[in-house]
C-alpha cells in the first residue's frame, strides 16, 4: 500500500493464488473484489472501480510510509466471481453499474454550485508569503508606458463626464500614449481606450468576455461628443 503519484489517494496491490489469463473475466474479478472490498470497509465513493482494464499500468511513487507484507494471503479469484457462473457475473455487472450511479451522484454533489468562482490567492499575498519564509519572489519588472501629459486633463473631464450620467469609474490602467479605463452601471461593465496623440484624442471600445458591448458603444459615442 502506497500514496499515489498524485498524492490524492492510496493504492493497493494484491497478489493473486493463480494468473488470470482471461480478461473479460479478469475485469468482472476485479469489480467483484472492489464491491467485496468496498463493503467490508464502508468505503463508499471513496474506491475507485473504473480501474479494471486489463493493460492499465500502475505507477508506483515514492512513498517513505508505504506498507508491505511479504506474508500476504493470495487473494482467490473464484471466491468473488466464478467464471463458469453467468448468473453471477452477471449480478456483478448489475450491483458495479448501481454502485457507480452512485458515486455519479456524490461527484455532480461535490462540484461548486454555478456561479460560484474558484477564489484563488492574489499573487501580492503569496509573494507576502514567501518573502516572510524567506524564500526567493520573482518579480517581473513593471512595465513603462508613454505619457503625455496631455491624458491627466483628459482623464479630468472623463471623471466629471460619467459622474453626470451616474456611471462609475471601476479601474484605470496606462497603456502606451494612453489610459485603459472600465466603466461600471448596476451589473454590468465595459471597457474603453483613450489615445492622446498629435492628431488629438481618440477613444475606442474593447470587446473583452463579459462586457455589455450596447453599453460600451453607447460609452465610446457619448465620450466623443463630450470631449468636442
Amino acid at each position: 500500500m502506497f500514496v499515489s503519484p498524485s498524492g490524492d489517494g492510496l493504492k493497493l496491490m494484491f497478489r493473486l493464488s493463480e494468473q488470470i489469463t482471461d480478461p473479460s473475466y479478469y475485469v468482472t474479478f476485479y469489480k467483484a473484489f472492489c464491491l467485496s472490498f468496498g463493503k467490508q470497509y464502508c468505503l463508499g465513493a471513496a474506491l475507485d472501480h473504473k480501474t479494471h482494464d486489463v493493460s492499465r499500468c500502475c505507477f508506483v511513487s515514492c512513498d517513505l510510509t508505504a506498507y508491505f507484507n511479504p506474508d500476504s494471503s493470495p487473494i482467490i479469484p473464484t471466491e468473488f466471481v466464478s467464471q463458469e457462473n453467468f448468473w453471477e457475473m452477471e449480478q456483478v455487472e448489475i450491483a458495479i453499474k448501481e454502485t457507480e450511479k452512485i458515486q455519479r451522484q456524490v461527484s455532480i454533489e461535490k462540484q461548486p454550485e454555478k456561479g460560484i468562482q474558484k477564489q484563488a490567492l492574489p499573487d501580492s499575498v503569496m509573494d507576502r508569503i514567501k518573502e516572510k519564509m524567506g524564500m526567493r519572489v520573482k518579480r517581473n519588472p513593471e512595465k513603462e508606458y508613454i505619457q503625455p501629459k496631455e491624458l491627466e486633463e483628459i482623464m479630468t473631464v472623463i471623471e466629471k463626464a460619467v459622474k453626470e450620467v451616474g456611471v462609475n469609474i471601476e479601474s484605470v490602467k496606462p497603456i502606451s500614449y494612453g489610459r485603459q479605463i472600465r466603466f461600471g452601471a448596476e451589473n454590468i461593465w465595459s471597457e474603453i481606450n483613450i489615445f492622446s496623440g498629435k492628431k488629438g484624442v481618440s477613444i475606442v471600445g474593447t470587446t473583452k468576455t463579459g462586457s455589455n458591448k450596447a453599453f460600451c458603444n453607447q460609452m465610446v459615442e457619448y465620450l466623443i461628443t463630450y470631449l468636442n
